[in-house]
């Protein structure tokens, strides 16, 4: 059950990346919203590359969703309620990530999913997986784009 709601979070979450990024294409408004490029990946060695993907897929989302679900949502949903507290949480998740307007806007539903997911499974689980499965599939476009 867990594993089922982590993948449709991982796939609800990919399809709302990509209607994001179509739209602001549309729009005209620039699309690039990382943080700026990965010279990790170009230059360090296998080795140091690949303790790089492990913090990243394995560590980021572990302590992430900790933080900003476990923590922060749950703390503001006795003090607010689960709608209010899931869009505050999604919000400074999405703050914190530094990103421009596209980048911003698809970290936010990110966030918003997560906790939704944790409200109706009441595990972390889910929003983890999703997380490192949004994370490993943007640092393998990286590593086969920018080193194979």
């Amino acid at each position: 059950w867990l594993l089922g709601t982590a993948l449709v979070l991982a796939g609800v979450g990919g399809a709302a990346e990509a209607g994001i990024g179509a739209l602001a294409n549309v729009l005209g408004v620039d699309t690039h919203w990382a943080d700026g490029l990965p010279e990790d990946l170009l230059w360090d060695p296998p080795w140091q590359i690949v303790l790089g993907v492990l913090d990243t897929v394995v560590w980021t989302p572990f302590v992430e969703e900790l933080t900003f679900r476990g923590l922060l949502y749950g703390t503001l949903r006795t003090q607010t309620g689960p709608p209010l507290a899931a869009m505050a949480s999604a919000s400074i998740f999405a703050i914190a990530h530094g990103y421009g307007p596209t980048g911003f806007l698809s970290v936010l539903i990110s966030g918003l999913l997560w906790a939704i997911a944790y409200e109706r499974t009441r595990s972390l689980l889910p929003g983890i997986l999703a997380h490192a499965a949004n994370n490993l599939s943007v640092t393998v476009t990286y590593l086969l784009l920018l080193r194979f």
